[in-house]
Order: structure tokens, then C-alpha cells, then sequence
């Protein structure tokens, strides 16, 4: 079965305020059964207005990711 992601992107304002989100979001990718593939502070984005981070998520399936959401 194929696998399905999330690709986000967007930019931090307030970096401390990321602690707590963070710390939650490691945690609910446990409980959904993701994993985090890529967490790039610093892309190199050749076309188009990319935020400050790139972040790519791994579900077991299509279905998972959009149940997850």
C-alpha cells in the first residue's frame, strides 16, 4: 500500500513559542503513527514564497494522513 504525507510549510515568528508545539506534535505524531521525515529550517526554494520551514510527515497510507488531519 502506498504511503501518504504532509508537506507544510510556513514561518516562525516567535521561536520560543515553538517549544511547547513542538514538544506536542512529537507527541501526537506517536499517537497517529507518523513519522517525521524532514524538518528543514534553512531550504533552498528556487520559485514561489516557501515559509522559514519546510516540514514533510510520513503515514502508513493515504488514508491515515487524511484521517490524521
Amino acid at each position: 500500500m502506498a504511503k501518504g504525507y504532509w508537506v507544510c510549510t510556513g514561518t516562525i515568528h516567535t521561536p520560543l513559542g515553538m517549544v511547547p508545539y513542538i514538544s506536542a506534535f512529537n507527541s501526537w505524531l506517536e499517537a497517529v503513527g507518523a513519522r517525521l521525515l524532514v524538518r528543514d529550517l534553512f531550504s533552498d526554494v528556487r520559485e514561489g514564497e516557501p515559509g522559514t520551514v519546510n516540514v514533510i510527515v510520513e503515514f502508513e497510507s493515504r488514508e491515515a494522513a487524511v484521517a490524521a488531519y
